[in-house]
């Protein structure tokens, strides 16, 4: 015969799925969710700023832990920034291959620095 008034001593299983977030802000201390927070803010302005795309990617990597029932979790962050276009400079070849700013057959002003 069992006693029915005996508390229940095993956890409950959830029947809805851990939300993402929640998960999110418990790897690393919540320090991933801040690092994603800042990422994510930086790669917008070099967005904005350059007027091409860039990429955040977040990675979450989980094995099979030793311990009965648990997994090893690691995450990293990679940000692929757009970066802005560098101006052309112009450039001639003198005769000895070097690479200069005025071309030879042409005369320079003298300009006081």
């Amino acid at each position: 015969m069992t006693d029915e008034s005996a508390p229940d001593t095993k956890a409950e299983t959830p029947t809805e799925p851990q939300e993402f977030i929640a998960f999110l802000l418990a790897v690393n201390k919540g320090r991933s969710e801040k690092e994603l927070t800042a990422a994510l803010q930086k790669l917008v302005e070099a967005v904005q700023e350059s007027r091409k795309g860039g990429k955040l990617t977040y990675t979450l990597n989980i094995a099979p832990s030793k311990a009965d029932g648990a997994v090893n979790v690691t995450d990293s962050i990679a940000v692929k920034a757009p970066t802005l276009d560098r101006p052309t400079s112009i450039f001639f070849i003198d005769e000895a291959h070097n690479l200069v700013r005025n071309p030879a057959n042409q005369n320079v002003l003298p300009f006081d620095h």
